[in-house]
């Protein structure tokens, strides 16, 4: 079973936290063949690449301490790989963030080697609602991107469709314009990106056993049409396994 880890700066406020666990249940629900590992703020190792506090300390800073993006990325693809027990990881952190040209950004992704970071910095001029939706929808859109979905777009690796969280914001008003429009949807998603979903993790070991339950979780969810309310069909367990759950020193490493 692959997983997803996810961990955040230790800075990261209760309420922040909620959100980011709000994206993981959400997720969770089209991610059947994926275990959720939640190490939040604390370390799952000692020494280096042991939590997400580490990472940020040990990334290149810019003149006025934003912190470099891509040396984050660049930290997480020099970590101990683990061939046998591929992953994907989502960090956040409330550093300001840039990205390798310099320019102002929240979040940077590198699907090749299955890593997402984000910042809440920008997202805390909004509303206690709007930063919970935002941070909710940063979560499913990077996500997505590690997953394969808006494969099919020919927007930069977005998609264009009103009501998809795969929609990509020019700046934080336009990405609380999108999650409020989002949050009347049963469906955070339009059907092509929830394709492309489907055939990425179709690939998977042991997921054609789930093509079923997944058809039948999505096959009355509204799309675009201003629903509201809990996804359709038994939504499963969220399989979250917090650091109380010691991993193996195999998985730790």
């Amino acid at each position: 079973m692959k997983k997803v880890f996810v961990c955040w700066d230790s800075k990261v406020t209760a309420a922040e936290v909620e959100a980011i666990a709000n994206g993981v249940r959400q997720m969770s629900t089209l991610c059947y063949d994926r275990e959720f590992v939640v190490y939040g703020g604390e370390s799952w190792s000692d020494g280096e690449y042991s939590s997400g506090r580490w990472y940020v300390d040990h990334a290149r800073k810019t003149d006025d301490g934003k912190l470099d993006a891509s040396s984050l990325i660049e930290l997480y693809k020099a970590r101990p790989l683990l061939e046998d027990d591929p992953y994907v990881g989502i960090y956040f952190t409330v550093e300001e963030m840039v990205s390798a040209d310099g320019s102002e950004c929240f979040d940077l992704n590198d699907v090749q080697a299955g890593v997402a970071v984000q910042s809440v910095a920008r997202f805390r001029q909004l509303s206690a609602y709007e930063e919970k939706l935002c941070l909710e929808r940063v979560f499913r859109h990077e996500l997505g991107h590690l997953l394969n979905m808006a494969a099919h777009g020919r927007h930069n690796g977005h998609c264009a469709k009103a009501g998809c969280t795969m929609r990509t914001g020019k700046d934080v008003g336009e990405w609380i314009k999108f999650a409020l429009e989002e949050n009347r949807f049963s469906s955070k998603f339009c059907p092509q990106c929830l394709t492309d979903l489907r055939r990425y993790e179709s690939r998977l070991k042991g997921t054609s056993k789930h093509k079923d339950q997944y058809k039948d979780q999505h096959k009355n969810q509204q799309f675009g049409v201003g629903a509201k309310g809990r996804l359709a069909g038994n939504r499963p367990a969220l399989n979250t396994r917090y650091k109380a759950d010691r991993p193996s020193a195999k998985m730790r490493r």
